[in-house]
């Protein structure tokens, strides 16, 4: 009779080598650029795969757990974990899939995994009437989770380096933290991501196009996941159709952002020092008052996180900014028509343009 406690795992050495033997693999072999499904779906495979990552991680299923057929050998649940009191019984990575649009499905699996794993959210296949395969509010849930990193990648190079970089913090460094990732099938553009950009975006931003900052017609345009395509679009057309210069920034986890320049805010408050002066937001939003434009498929209230760090015109935009009754993703016009909103609020054009651009837009019936 088999009396043994159940017990999670303990963490070892051989919890970091088999971290780093995560790490090695991932960031020699990932494809640069793809979609982030395409991405966590050839991570999946390399995971159930004998020459792959099959014996540095373990791979739940979570997702399949209605049709076990179809997990090839895959947990579908993490508690089998607490029970295996074998030869190698240490913790390795544990990557969760899931297919929720609740939050709170997510938040009873943190006991499961002793509240450490990175979460991969499939929610978003293409075919959900919802902008993001979930609840407009569902990453309002997940903020409340303060162990709780939420990421929001436009593509696969942000997804490997958000990846990558848990893998450092959750297993290397031994921080018992979730990381959470959406993920999508939608293909984004972005130039090639440098190592100090893969940095930037696990801390929440990295700035993806340049433009001439002294053009009195300024703004910056922040975007996650895949609003980051109609980001860039709007930046095009205000160029284009209004000489509007912009910087673009891709932000894969606003709350992320927010969480740390209020925690900078407070510490620089304490020690009677600058204001704001150690968080990555400041970083990289500072020596600048143009507008901002916070851009998220989530409801308009994630991005609106970052607005009392931010200095100058701020508007969130998201998938509740048209239709209060209703979700739609933010289009590119509609995000061009909230910068030109912005630009006649600090009195850089006439509010008389706005008319004009709302029909130049088609956006009168909006």
């Amino acid at each position: 009779m088999n009396n043994a406690v159940p017990l999670y795992p303990g963490f070892s050495e051989h919890s970091r080598q088999a971290a780093l033997a995560c790490l090695t693999f991932i960031e020699q072999r990932a494809r640069a650029q793809d979609t982030p499904r395409r991405f966590i779906n050839w991570l999946m495979q390399q995971m159930v795969d004998k020459d792959g990552m099959s014996g540095c991680a373990w791979l739940i299923r979570g997702d399949l757990a209605a049709m076990p057929d179809k997990s090839r050998g895959a947990l579908q649940t993490a508690w089998p974990l607490w029970f295996s009191h074998g030869q190698e019984h240490y913790e390795k990575p544990v990557f969760y899939c899931i297919n929720t649009e609740r939050p709170e499905a997510l938040r009873t699996l943190l006991t499961e995994v002793n509240r450490r794993a990175i979460f991969l959210n499939l929610a978003d296949d293409g075919d959900s009437f919802l902008p993001k395969g979930v609840l407009p509010w569902f990453p309002i849930g997940v903020t409340a989770m303060q162990d709780c990193l939420p990421y929001d990648p436009a593509n696969a190079q942000e997804t490997r380096a958000i990846v990558s970089h848990a893998l450092r913090s959750l297993y290397l460094a031994d921080r018992h933290k979730i990381a959470y990732i959406a993920t999508h099938g939608e293909r984004v553009v972005l130039p090639d991501l440098t190592a100090c950009d893969g940095e930037m975006a696990w801390k929440g931003m990295y700035r993806v196009r340049r433009d001439n900052p002294s053009n009195d017609l300024h703004v910056r345009l922040c975007g996650a996941g895949k609003s980051l395509s109609r980001v860039l679009k709007a930046a095009a057309i205000l160029e284009q159709h209004w000489g509007v210069s912009s910087d673009v920034w891709s932000c894969p986890s606003y709350t992320r952002l927010a969480r740390e320049a209020e925690a900078a805010q407070l510490t620089s408050l304490a020690d009677d020092a600058d204001e704001l002066s150690l968080s990555h937001l400041h970083r990289c939003m500072a020596g600048e008052d143009s507008p901002v434009i916070a851009v998220t498929d989530y409801h308009h209230l994630i991005a609106a996180q970052l607005k009392p760090f931010i200095r100058g015109r701020f508007i969130a935009v998201g998938s509740d900014s048209l239709r209060r009754d209703g979700a739609n993703a933010p289009r590119a016009e509609w995000i061009t028509l909230c910068a030109l909103k912005l630009l006649a609020d600090d009195g850089r054009i006439a509010a008389a343009q706005l008319e004009s651009a709302m029909k130049q837009l088609r956006l009168m019936s909006d």
